[in-house]
Protein backbone atom coordinates (compact mmCIF):
# COMPACT_ATOMS: atom_id res chain seq x y z
CA UNK A 1 0.00 0.00 0.00
CA UNK A 2 0.93 3.55 -0.28
CA UNK A 3 3.79 4.83 2.51
CA UNK A 4 5.00 7.64 2.60
CA UNK A 5 7.83 8.17 6.12
CA UNK A 6 8.89 11.95 5.30
CA UNK A 7 7.90 14.61 7.75
CA UNK A 8 6.80 18.18 7.73
CA UNK A 9 4.40 17.66 5.28
CA UNK A 10 1.18 18.86 6.34
CA UNK A 11 -0.95 16.74 4.00
CA UNK A 12 0.97 13.59 4.56
CA UNK A 13 -1.13 10.65 3.70
CA UNK A 14 -0.52 7.00 4.24
CA UNK A 15 -3.28 4.34 2.91
CA UNK A 16 -4.35 1.09 3.92
CA UNK A 17 -6.28 -1.02 1.85
CA UNK A 18 -7.79 -4.56 1.64
CA UNK A 19 -7.66 -6.71 -1.69
CA UNK A 20 -7.45 -9.75 -3.11
CA UNK A 21 -4.62 -12.00 -4.77
CA UNK A 22 -5.93 -14.30 -7.94
CA UNK A 23 -3.79 -16.06 -9.99
CA UNK A 24 -4.05 -17.90 -13.67
CA UNK A 25 -2.56 -19.75 -16.38
CA UNK A 26 -4.50 -18.50 -18.81
CA UNK A 27 -6.57 -15.05 -18.09
CA UNK A 28 -10.13 -16.94 -18.08
CA UNK A 29 -9.82 -18.81 -14.91
CA UNK A 30 -8.99 -17.42 -12.00
CA UNK A 31 -7.96 -18.86 -8.48
CA UNK A 32 -7.80 -16.89 -5.48
CA UNK A 33 -4.70 -17.28 -3.63
CA UNK A 34 -4.50 -14.45 -0.70
CA UNK A 35 -6.44 -12.58 0.92
CA UNK A 36 -6.05 -9.21 3.10
CA UNK A 37 -9.16 -8.75 5.51
CA UNK A 38 -8.00 -6.65 8.06
CA UNK A 39 -6.14 -3.69 8.83
CA UNK A 40 -2.90 -3.05 9.95
CA UNK A 41 -0.27 -0.05 10.56
CA UNK A 42 0.67 0.12 6.92
CA UNK A 43 4.65 0.66 6.30
CA UNK A 44 7.15 0.36 3.80
CA UNK A 45 7.39 -3.06 4.34
CA UNK A 46 3.85 -3.64 3.44
CA UNK A 47 1.98 -6.98 3.02
CA UNK A 48 3.78 -10.58 2.49
CA UNK A 49 2.39 -13.65 1.43
CA UNK A 50 4.04 -16.98 1.70
CA UNK A 51 3.00 -20.09 -0.30
CA UNK A 52 3.50 -23.55 0.99
CA UNK A 53 3.41 -25.55 -1.28
CA UNK A 54 4.62 -23.39 -3.70
CA UNK A 55 1.89 -22.32 -6.45
CA UNK A 56 2.39 -22.37 -10.32
CA UNK A 57 0.94 -19.62 -12.36
CA UNK A 58 1.69 -17.14 -15.45
CA UNK A 59 -0.27 -14.13 -14.22
CA UNK A 60 -1.38 -12.42 -10.73
CA UNK A 61 -4.31 -10.15 -10.33
CA UNK A 62 -4.77 -7.58 -7.30
CA UNK A 63 -8.45 -6.71 -6.62
CA UNK A 64 -8.60 -4.16 -4.10
CA UNK A 65 -12.09 -3.75 -2.02
CA UNK A 66 -11.64 -0.74 0.61
CA UNK A 67 -8.99 1.68 1.47
CA UNK A 68 -8.28 3.52 4.76
CA UNK A 69 -6.66 6.71 5.25
CA UNK A 70 -4.71 6.55 8.70
CA UNK A 71 -3.86 10.33 8.28
CA UNK A 72 -7.80 11.38 7.43
CA UNK A 73 -8.92 8.45 9.80
CA UNK A 74 -11.72 7.64 7.50
CA UNK A 75 -12.59 5.25 5.00
CA UNK A 76 -12.47 5.37 0.75
CA UNK A 77 -12.71 3.84 -1.90
CA UNK A 78 -9.44 5.03 -3.87
CA UNK A 79 -6.99 2.52 -3.67
CA UNK A 80 -3.56 3.36 -3.90
CA UNK A 81 -0.83 0.77 -4.41
CA UNK A 82 2.79 1.47 -4.63
CA UNK A 83 4.30 -1.92 -5.41
CA UNK A 84 3.34 -5.43 -6.40
CA UNK A 85 6.60 -7.98 -5.92
CA UNK A 86 6.49 -11.62 -6.85
CA UNK A 87 9.28 -13.85 -6.45
CA UNK A 88 9.45 -17.50 -7.48
CA UNK A 89 11.45 -19.38 -9.93
CA UNK A 90 11.12 -20.52 -13.24
CA UNK A 91 10.68 -23.97 -15.50
CA UNK A 92 13.54 -24.26 -17.57
CA UNK A 93 11.79 -26.81 -19.99
CA UNK A 94 8.70 -24.20 -20.33
CA UNK A 95 8.39 -23.11 -23.88
CA UNK A 96 6.79 -19.75 -23.29
CA UNK A 97 10.09 -18.47 -21.86
CA UNK A 98 11.60 -16.69 -24.03
CA UNK A 99 8.80 -16.80 -26.39
CA UNK A 100 8.70 -13.30 -27.95
CA UNK A 101 5.35 -13.55 -30.10
CA UNK A 102 3.83 -14.32 -26.80
CA UNK A 103 0.37 -12.21 -26.66
CA UNK A 104 1.27 -10.04 -29.24
CA UNK A 105 -0.93 -8.45 -31.82
CA UNK A 106 -2.14 -11.58 -34.36
CA UNK A 107 -4.11 -11.23 -37.80
CA UNK A 108 -5.72 -13.88 -40.48
CA UNK A 109 -6.52 -14.09 -43.87
CA UNK A 110 -10.20 -12.67 -44.91
CA UNK A 111 -12.41 -15.23 -44.35
CA UNK A 112 -9.68 -17.70 -42.68
CA UNK A 113 -11.84 -18.73 -39.93
CA UNK A 114 -15.70 -18.57 -38.64
CA UNK A 115 -14.80 -17.22 -34.99
CA UNK A 116 -11.46 -14.89 -35.41
CA UNK A 117 -9.84 -17.53 -33.07
CA UNK A 118 -6.02 -16.64 -34.13
CA UNK A 119 -4.87 -14.62 -31.32
CA UNK A 120 -5.06 -18.22 -29.54
CA UNK A 121 -1.57 -18.98 -31.13
CA UNK A 122 0.00 -16.19 -29.01
CA UNK A 123 -1.63 -16.97 -26.19
CA UNK A 124 0.91 -19.32 -23.94
CA UNK A 125 -1.34 -22.11 -24.31
CA UNK A 126 -2.07 -25.67 -26.52
CA UNK A 127 -5.07 -26.19 -25.38
CA UNK A 128 -6.90 -23.60 -27.78
CA UNK A 129 -6.34 -23.31 -31.26
CA UNK A 130 -6.83 -21.03 -34.47
CA UNK A 131 -9.23 -22.93 -36.57
CA UNK A 132 -9.30 -22.02 -40.47
CA UNK A 133 -11.82 -23.18 -42.38
CA UNK A 134 -10.11 -24.95 -45.27
CA UNK A 135 -6.25 -25.21 -45.90
CA UNK A 136 -6.96 -25.68 -50.05
CA UNK A 137 -7.59 -21.49 -49.81
CA UNK A 138 -4.12 -21.66 -47.98
CA UNK A 139 -5.39 -19.46 -44.80
CA UNK A 140 -2.67 -18.17 -42.97
CA UNK A 141 -2.41 -16.43 -39.76
CA UNK A 142 0.42 -13.52 -39.21
CA UNK A 143 2.32 -11.91 -35.88
CA UNK A 144 3.17 -8.37 -35.42
CA UNK A 145 6.38 -9.11 -33.01
CA UNK A 146 6.40 -4.97 -32.65
CA UNK A 147 10.17 -4.36 -33.07
CA UNK A 148 12.39 -6.29 -35.79
CA UNK A 149 13.90 -9.17 -34.17
CA UNK A 150 17.44 -11.00 -35.20
CA UNK A 151 15.52 -14.84 -35.18
CA UNK A 152 17.04 -17.70 -33.65
CA UNK A 153 14.36 -20.57 -33.81
CA UNK A 154 10.54 -20.73 -34.30
CA UNK A 155 8.14 -23.38 -32.93
CA UNK A 156 4.93 -24.61 -34.59
CA UNK A 157 2.60 -26.49 -32.91
CA UNK A 158 -0.65 -27.76 -34.85
CA UNK A 159 -3.38 -29.40 -33.16
CA UNK A 160 -2.17 -33.03 -31.83
CA UNK A 161 -5.41 -34.64 -30.92
CA UNK A 162 -6.58 -38.04 -33.20
CA UNK A 163 -3.00 -38.74 -35.05
CA UNK A 164 -2.57 -35.39 -37.39
CA UNK A 165 -0.32 -34.65 -40.28
CA UNK A 166 -0.03 -31.07 -40.89
CA UNK A 167 1.75 -28.88 -43.49
CA UNK A 168 2.73 -25.43 -43.39
CA UNK A 169 5.36 -22.70 -44.60
CA UNK A 170 6.98 -19.68 -42.78
CA UNK A 171 7.61 -16.38 -44.24
CA UNK A 172 8.88 -13.67 -42.57
CA UNK A 173 8.55 -9.96 -43.39
CA UNK A 174 10.29 -6.47 -41.79
CA UNK A 175 7.66 -4.03 -43.20
CA UNK A 176 4.17 -6.21 -43.29
CA UNK A 177 4.24 -5.59 -46.96
CA UNK A 178 6.54 -8.03 -48.36
CA UNK A 179 7.02 -11.57 -47.51
CA UNK A 180 10.10 -13.66 -47.69
CA UNK A 181 9.64 -17.65 -47.96
CA UNK A 182 11.73 -19.13 -44.76
CA UNK A 183 10.96 -22.49 -44.44
CA UNK A 184 8.35 -25.16 -44.77
CA UNK A 185 7.18 -28.70 -42.96
CA UNK A 186 5.81 -30.94 -45.64
CA UNK A 187 6.10 -34.51 -43.53
CA UNK A 188 4.41 -37.16 -42.83
CA UNK A 189 4.71 -37.17 -39.18
CA UNK A 190 1.56 -36.88 -36.82
CA UNK A 191 1.68 -33.68 -34.45
CA UNK A 192 2.65 -33.79 -31.11
CA UNK A 193 2.60 -31.11 -28.18
CA UNK A 194 6.04 -30.37 -28.60
CA UNK A 195 5.62 -29.30 -32.43
CA UNK A 196 8.13 -28.77 -35.11
CA UNK A 197 11.06 -26.68 -34.36
CA UNK A 198 12.82 -24.53 -36.85
CA UNK A 199 16.84 -23.60 -35.74
CA UNK A 200 18.09 -20.18 -37.49
CA UNK A 201 21.04 -20.70 -35.29
CA UNK A 202 22.92 -20.45 -39.14
CA UNK A 203 21.22 -18.54 -40.55
CA UNK A 204 20.48 -14.17 -40.58
CA UNK A 205 16.81 -13.75 -40.58
CA UNK A 206 15.81 -10.40 -39.32
CA UNK A 207 11.69 -9.83 -39.44
CA UNK A 208 9.39 -8.02 -37.18
CA UNK A 209 6.30 -10.36 -38.82
CA UNK A 210 6.44 -13.80 -39.22
CA UNK A 211 3.23 -15.78 -41.01
CA UNK A 212 1.89 -18.78 -41.51
CA UNK A 213 0.33 -20.37 -44.23
CA UNK A 214 -1.82 -23.67 -43.73
CA UNK A 215 -1.12 -26.33 -47.16
CA UNK A 216 -2.16 -29.60 -45.76
CA UNK A 217 -4.12 -31.05 -43.28
CA UNK A 218 -4.88 -35.35 -42.86
CA UNK A 219 -8.11 -35.73 -41.52
CA UNK A 220 -9.98 -33.29 -42.91
CA UNK A 221 -9.84 -29.56 -44.75
CA UNK A 222 -9.33 -27.54 -41.54
CA UNK A 223 -6.29 -26.49 -40.75
CA UNK A 224 -5.68 -25.93 -36.56
CA UNK A 225 -2.76 -23.86 -35.13
CA UNK A 226 -2.46 -24.52 -31.22
CA UNK A 227 0.54 -22.19 -30.90
CA UNK A 228 3.11 -20.23 -33.08
CA UNK A 229 6.37 -19.43 -30.62
CA UNK A 230 9.18 -17.06 -32.04
CA UNK A 231 12.46 -16.74 -30.66
CA UNK A 232 15.28 -14.15 -30.98
CA UNK A 233 16.86 -10.69 -29.74
CA UNK A 234 16.11 -7.06 -30.45
CA UNK A 235 17.77 -5.67 -33.75
CA UNK A 236 19.72 -2.59 -33.78
CA UNK A 237 18.71 -0.33 -36.70
CA UNK A 238 22.50 -0.75 -38.44
CA UNK A 239 21.39 -4.36 -38.38
CA UNK A 240 18.07 -4.13 -39.82
CA UNK A 241 19.51 -2.08 -42.27
CA UNK A 242 22.52 -4.25 -43.67
CA UNK A 243 20.27 -7.20 -43.63
CA UNK A 244 17.45 -5.08 -45.84
CA UNK A 245 20.37 -4.47 -48.20
CA UNK A 246 21.56 -7.76 -48.48
CA UNK A 247 18.45 -9.11 -49.15
CA UNK A 248 17.78 -6.55 -51.97
CA UNK A 249 21.03 -7.45 -53.56
CA UNK A 250 20.08 -11.06 -53.77
CA UNK A 251 17.12 -9.89 -55.38
CA UNK A 252 18.93 -7.81 -58.15
CA UNK A 253 21.84 -10.56 -58.59
CA UNK A 254 18.36 -13.44 -59.23
CA UNK A 255 17.38 -10.43 -61.99
CA UNK A 256 20.60 -10.20 -63.53
CA UNK A 257 21.12 -14.30 -63.70
CA UNK A 258 17.42 -14.54 -65.11
CA UNK A 259 18.12 -11.58 -67.91
CA UNK A 260 21.77 -13.62 -68.43
CA UNK A 261 20.34 -16.72 -68.91
CA UNK A 262 17.29 -15.66 -71.07
CA UNK A 263 18.41 -12.80 -73.57
CA UNK A 264 20.50 -13.07 -76.71
CA UNK A 265 22.22 -10.16 -78.25
CA UNK A 266 21.75 -11.21 -81.62
CA UNK A 267 17.86 -10.71 -80.91
CA UNK A 268 17.80 -6.59 -80.71
CA UNK A 269 18.96 -3.98 -81.69
CA UNK A 270 22.29 -2.62 -81.32
CA UNK A 271 20.63 0.28 -79.27
CA UNK A 272 18.23 -1.82 -77.23
CA UNK A 273 21.07 -4.10 -76.20
CA UNK A 274 23.50 -1.54 -74.95
CA UNK A 275 20.73 -0.31 -72.67
CA UNK A 276 20.31 -3.78 -72.06
CA UNK A 277 24.13 -4.37 -71.12
CA UNK A 278 24.81 -1.13 -69.37
CA UNK A 279 21.75 -1.99 -66.96
CA UNK A 280 23.55 -5.57 -66.09
CA UNK A 281 26.81 -3.86 -65.59
CA UNK A 282 25.84 -1.27 -63.37
CA UNK A 283 23.95 -3.78 -61.45
CA UNK A 284 26.83 -5.93 -60.91
CA UNK A 285 28.66 -2.78 -59.69
CA UNK A 286 25.93 -1.85 -57.21
CA UNK A 287 26.29 -5.80 -56.02
CA UNK A 288 29.77 -5.59 -54.87
CA UNK A 289 29.93 -2.37 -53.66
CA UNK A 290 29.77 -2.14 -49.82
CA UNK A 291 28.95 1.46 -49.17
CA UNK A 292 25.48 1.23 -51.86
CA UNK A 293 22.67 2.35 -50.47
CA UNK A 294 19.03 0.81 -50.01
CA UNK A 295 17.82 3.89 -52.37
CA UNK A 296 20.21 2.95 -54.87
CA UNK A 297 19.82 -0.97 -54.52
CA UNK A 298 15.73 -0.29 -54.57
CA UNK A 299 16.12 2.06 -58.07
CA UNK A 300 18.73 -0.88 -59.76
CA UNK A 301 15.93 -3.32 -59.32
CA UNK A 302 13.12 -0.89 -61.06
CA UNK A 303 15.24 -0.69 -63.56
CA UNK A 304 15.75 -3.80 -64.13
CA UNK A 305 12.65 -4.83 -63.89
CA UNK A 306 11.99 -2.21 -66.90
CA UNK A 307 14.80 -3.09 -69.03
CA UNK A 308 13.24 -7.26 -68.81
CA UNK A 309 9.93 -5.68 -69.83
CA UNK A 310 11.42 -4.16 -72.46
CA UNK A 311 13.18 -6.83 -73.68
CA UNK A 312 10.31 -8.62 -73.56
CA UNK A 313 8.68 -6.29 -75.80
CA UNK A 314 11.39 -6.37 -78.50
CA UNK A 315 12.39 -10.19 -78.81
Amino acid sequence: SYYDDSKGYSNLEDWDCLFDLYASNDQETWTKIASQDEYNNVTGEGYTFLFEPRLSYRYVKLVGKEAYSTYNKKYTYSLLIEEVLIYGTTDASDPNIGNIALGKPTSESLGASANESYYKVVDGSTDGYWAASSYKNRPWVCIDLEDVYDLSSLNVVTLFSSKRIYNFELYTSIDGETFTYLDAYTGSDYSTKDGVTFDLSNKTVYARYIRLVGTYHSKNAGFHLSELRVYGSLANDDEILSYQIKALKDELQALINECESTYVETDYSDETWKTYSDAITSGKEIITNENATLEQVENKISEMIGNRELQNINI
